[in-house]
C-alpha cells in the first residue's frame, strides 16, 4: 500500500468476536470499492407486452482496501417499472464494522445500521451494480 494510502486510512484493529469497530468519523475515511453482485434465483418478473424485467431481486458487497477489511453488503431491488427504473437497497445493509461512541463504547446495533444505511446511500452504487449484472449474466 503506498504512503499517501496510509496517511489518510485510519488504524483499524479486529476485535476478538470478528468486528472491526471504529468511530463514524473513522469510517467515513474509508474507502469502499465494489466486490461482487448478483441476482437470487428466483426468476425476475418480466412484463409480457414489453419483454423488459420489471422487477429483480439481488444482492452486493462492498469492501475497503484496509487491513482488516471492511465488508458492507445489502440486499437490493431493481424495480423497471420506477420513474426512472432503479436499484433501491432492500432491509438494512451487513457488516463486519460496530461503530463507537466518544467514549469507545459500541452504539446500538439499530444505530449503527441506520448510519450504515445513510452510507449506503452516499455511494452511488446502482450504475456499478448495473454494469456488474449485465457482464456476470449475459
Amino acid at each position: 500500500m503506498n504512503q499517501e494510502l496510509t496517511m489518510h486510512q485510519p488504524k483499524l484493529r479486529l476485535s476478538d468476536d470478528g468486528y472491526v469497530r471504529l468511530s463514524s468519523l473513522e469510517l467515513d475515511a474509508v474507502k469502499l470499492k465494489h466486490l461482487d453482485s448478483g441476482v437470487y434465483a428466483d426468476e425476475p418478473e418480466a412484463d409480457t407486452t414489453s419483454n423488459r424485467v420489471c422487477k429483480m431481486n439481488g444482492y452486493t458487497e462492498w469492501i475497503s482496501e484496509t487491513e482488516p477489511a471492511i465488508s458492507i453488503g445489502w440486499d437490493w431491488e431493481f424495480d423497471g417499472y420506477d420513474i426512472p427504473p432503479r436499484y433501491k437497497m432492500v432491509g438494512h445493509p451487513f457488516s463486519n464494522v460496530v461503530l463507537l461512541d466518544r467514549y469507545e463504547r459500541d452504539l446500538e446495533p439499530d444505530t449503527c445500521m441506520k448510519y450504515l444505511s445513510v452510507l449506503v446511500g452516499q455511494l452511488c452504487w446502482g450504475d456499478q451494480i448495473s454494469a456488474h449484472i449485465t457482464n456476470k449474466y449475459a
